[in-house]
């Protein structure tokens, strides 16, 4: 199983505002990829399609299988895009009540071509579904959106005997998340950090910033969520908030922490 960063930016990453030879974030999107062949995206954003045009690779996600969509905020959930790939692939999409009634109201306006119910399913915090050959757990955010009703989701994959947490978007990891995943030693840890190294910034209350995904790293690895083999990787950077690509990088591999970048590929 292996991990494709579409995007590592976050929210004040404005793509009509692009320059080109200047370091540029897309919205965080990822693809994982099983050992068979067999993809699975995690957000659907507005920017997977600008990836693929500037990266020369039309074909990339063929072999899709699921989708699972974080929440319902527009730079992680795109519903166009997520028709788009529905329309193209036989893939299931799985979501929040409240990313649900965002996809009816675009189906809505575009008039898709497939039955929404047969192929968008709710999934719920703690609910474990197979998608494919992928297993996959859904897990509360410390995270809000317009929307109160709204359950914002993380995600834990598990597939050929590799497990992966995906922590876009939230802050400090709620009490009820981590009894779900304290029996699990993941491969792989992806974990946000938003704020920079800003200590004072309203935003840590649904954001980390790099000092709170360092002391959740190390309560991971004391509490057995994750070993001296599991990878790190901080993603879903503000522009506003972090200096340049190295500079973050170098500041993050002190903590033994991997800083994503638009195309990186990981093996779990």
């Amino acid at each position: 199983m292996k991990i494709l960063f579409l995007g590592t930016g976050a929210a004040d990453y404005k793509i009509d505002q692009r320059v080109p030879g200047e370091e540029f974030r897309r919205y965080s999107s990822s693809l994982i990829t099983s050992d068979n062949g067999e993809k699975l995206l995690i957000d659907p954003g507005p920017h997977i399609f600008d990836y693929t045009e500037m990266n020369d690779c039309p074909d990339l996600f063929d072999g899709l299988t699921g989708i699972i969509v974080t929440h319902s905020h527009p730079d992680h959930f795109s519903p166009k895009n997520a028709v788009k790939l529905l329309e193209k692939y036989d893939a299931e999409i799985y979501g929040d009540d409240a990313v649900l009634r965002k996809f009816i109201r675009e189906n809505e306006k575009s008039g898709c071509t497939f039955n929404v119910s047969e192929r968008f399913h709710i999934i719920r915090k703690a609910e474990k579904v197979n998608i494919g050959g992928f297993i996959v757990m859904a897990i509360r955010s410390n995270h809000a959106t317009g929307d109160p009703q709204e359950v914002t989701l993380n995600y834990c994959v598990f597939a050929d005997g590799r497990s992966l947490f995906y922590g876009l978007d939230g802050a400090w990891m709620l009490k009820e998340t981590y009894r779900l995943i304290r029996e699990i030693c993941f491969d792989t840890m992806v974990l946000e950090i938003t704020v920079g190294d800003s200590p004072d910034d309203f935003r840590i209350f649904e954001h980390n910033n790099i000092a709170m995904a360092v002391m959740m790293k190390n309560m991971f690895l004391k509490n057995g969520v994750a070993d001296a083999h599991t990878h790190f990787i901080g993603s879903h950077l503000a522009r506003t908030l972090h200096k340049s690509h190295a500079e973050v990088a170098a500041t993050l591999k002190q903590y033994d922490i991997d800083v994503a970048f638009d195309g990186m590929e990981a093996v779990i």
